[in-house]
């Protein structure tokens, strides 16, 4: 504001007549022709000063505006900062709408989906969908995007309820099972795995804190990433950090099978577990799994065919339908 008022005054006192300071501040050549082009009236007859006050009154306004857009972006930011906090503290004070069993159990096989249709919202994804995975069994389950395959295993996780139907484990329903109890049994492998900025050894605890060193090593072996890890400087000492772009998605994925091995879960669940790796890496975690199946059941669900080449049994989803192939 100052500055404006500054520059007003100045570009006033430019355009009396006779303006005492003509002619200090710009030489004869430029006097004369400012006087050519606007005549003895000339109404700016010191151009510099003229041109100087425009400046400040252009400066001061861009200011003025940037000062405005930096004191509402930083009051947009502190609205959206509590309103971000009001959110977070309604989620944590949400109550399930799942009820919670109380009966334990110590098999998780078999599995049956007996007519079981899910809806969200108002769309069905599944609709009356009957399933039976038995024991020494890897089932694959085959389908394009967005068919609902992998809303069967969030059925098995439970974390929804079915629409209608039933989903029964051990011959139970399992809406009668415990979480605690459940999750014990059955382990989620999706196609992405997060590592901490740690060691590569306090990632792999993080499946079983009491892990033996000898436990870890087998777990490393069985999925084929112990030599990856033995190349490193520092081995199992490693820092994921320091690692930067020396691992790639398929070596992060194959420890993240390590952590898996190392829990022995008695029902594997993977969802899309290889979508964003190379055939090779591919390769070395559908052997694992397939050596591994002696100790656990899987099932795996994928769009990709060859990926369920290791399965003993294939569903595949046509026109809406479970089908066995």
């Amino acid at each position: 504001l100052i500055t404006f008022i500054i520059s007003l005054i100045l570009i006033i006192y430019s355009i009396i007549p006779g303006y005492p300071l003509s002619g200090l501040l710009l030489d004869n050549d430029a006097n004369s022709y400012i006087e050519k082009v606007w005549g003895n009236s000339a109404p700016f007859k010191d151009g510099i000063i003229f041109i100087i006050s425009l400046l400040f009154i252009i400066v001061s306004s861009i200011y003025g505006i940037i000062s405005k857009r930096i004191k509402n972006s930083q009051e947009f930011s502190d609205s959206l900062t509590f309103a971000s906090g009001n959110r977070v503290l309604d989620i944590l004070e949400l109550k399930s709408s799942i009820v919670d069993g109380n009966t334990n159990i110590s098999n998780v096989l078999p599995i049956t989906f007996n007519k079981v249709s899910f809806k969200y919202d108002t769309k069905y994804i599944l609709n009356n969908v009957n399933l039976t995975i038995n024991k020494n069994e890897i089932v694959g389950i085959l389908g394009p995007s967005g068919v609902g395959k992998s809303t069967i295993l969030k059925l098995i996780m439970r974390f929804y309820d079915v629409s209608s139907g039933e989903v029964l484990i051990n011959d139970m329903n399992i809406k009668n099972i415990s979480y605690k109890s459940l999750y014990d049994n059955i382990n989620l492998f999706s196609q992405s795995t997060y590592l901490f900025h740690d060691t590569i050894s306090n990632n792999l605890l993080i499946a079983k804190s009491d892990a033996t060193k000898e436990e870890i090593i087998t777990a490393c072996q069985n999925a084929g990433i112990y030599d990856y890890i033995l190349a490193q400087k520092e081995g199992f000492n490693t820092k994921i950090s320091d690692l930067k772009d020396n691992i790639s998605e398929g070596e992060k994925q194959r420890l993240g099978l390590a952590r898996v091995f190392l829990r022995k879960p008695k029902l594997l669940l993977l969802d899309e577990a290889t979508a964003n790796i190379d055939a090779i890496n591919e390769g070395i975690i559908l052997n694992a799994l397939k050596q591994y199946s002696k100790h656990t059941r899987i099932i795996i669900i994928s769009h990709r065919k060859s990926t369920l080449s290791i399965c003993n049994k294939i569903y595949e989803f046509k026109e809406g339908n479970l089908c066995l192939v």
